[in-house]
């Protein structure tokens, strides 16, 4: 009601992520920091404020600073947060905290039948595999299959390296070429400060090692039938 002309709500319901780790696998998370900082709205309204606890480095390094830096305050059910107020950083440390405290409960739950769902070749992380996408729906819901687009990178990639190339040459190549990581492909604009949206080495270097790409399907230590 105390919105002036010019201001705006940034509202966010229900997200379909599963992660919680870094922003690279978040797409979602990063484009609405990416939105807050082009519209600086007045609040950030959420319904779920584990979501933005989960992983502290990702709370503490990018969703705070991007609030304070907009003027930008957190609204969680009918609670308002502003970060400014130590009493407000006080009420937001003991939600998180007490939102960590459910999440391990939650993951203590549910660790078996994640395990059993790995074990029958299901993936188990909300981003797939640079090459493959998750099925979302039908009888074959939550099994990989081939990303055409990617699997032209990935070859393109093996073949450098057996022509000698080292990764970060190859790298150049792919972002000389336009060829998408998995954050860029999903829409976000390239800002290296979050998440991984132009090649370099360590994402490819990553690649390169992954068992995935012989085969292997490793979850919680257990390997996939």
């Amino acid at each position: 009601k105390d919105l002036k002309e010019g201001e705006y709500v940034v509202i966010v319901g229900d997200s379909h992520e599963s992660a919680s780790g870094s922003l690279e696998t978040r797409p979602h998370l990063s484009l609405i920091l990416d939105l807050i900082d082009e519209i600086k709205p007045k609040y950030w309204r959420v319904s779920d404020f584990d979501r933005l606890t989960r992983n502290e480095v990702v709370w503490s390094v990018n969703i705070k600073p991007v609030c304070l830096d907009n003027g930008t305050r957190l609204i969680v059910g009918s609670q308002e947060l502003d970060l400014e107020q130590e009493t407000s950083e006080l009420s937001a440390n003991m939600m998180a905290a007490f939102a960590k405290f459910a999440n391990r409960q939650r993951v203590r739950l549910s660790k078996d039948g994640r395990k059993r769902a790995a074990s029958q070749g299901k993936w188990q992380t909300w981003s797939a595999p640079f090459g493959y996408v998750k099925i979302i729906e039908g009888s074959r819901k939550g099994y990989l299959e081939v990303d055409e687009d990617e699997r032209k990178a990935y070859n393109l990639v093996v073949e450098r390296v057996f022509e000698g190339n080292g990764v970060n040459r190859i790298c150049r190549e792919l972002n000389l070429l336009r060829i998408p990581t998995k954050c860029s492909k999903a829409g976000q604009r390239v800002q290296p400060s979050r998440g991984v949206f132009r090649w370099k080495y360590g994402t490819l270097w990553h690649i390169l090692r992954n068992r995935v790409y012989k085969g292997e399907y490793w979850f919680m230590g257990q390997k996939a039938q």
